[in-house]
């Protein structure tokens, strides 16, 4: 099970993962990064990587702030509340 097989086994116990060789790498933004350079969806210039960077962290503070509920109608009242600042 995860807790005790899997999670002991991964970076910082905590997924994704990406297994590269013997080596583990963790935080998704940093393999989204990794992909992107492999795909060439990655700029080479540094201002235009900034650009996307500055967009990725952005997205993904907005994403960690968003509410959270197992509860469906709790996430919805949760969810309109939260557009409306």
């Amino acid at each position: 099970d995860w807790a005790t097989k899997i999670k002991p086994t991964t970076p910082l116990g905590s997924v994704p993962v990406l297994k590269i060789g013997e080596e583990s790498y963790c935080q998704s933004v940093s393999l989204l990064r990794y992909a992107g350079k492999l795909a060439g969806f990655y700029p080479d210039d540094p201002l235009e990587a900034l650009k996307v960077d500055q967009a990725v962290d952005s997205l993904n503070e907005l994403m960690s702030k968003a509410p959270k509920s197992k509860d469906q109608e709790e996430l919805k009242k949760l969810r309109q509340e939260f557009q409306t600042g």
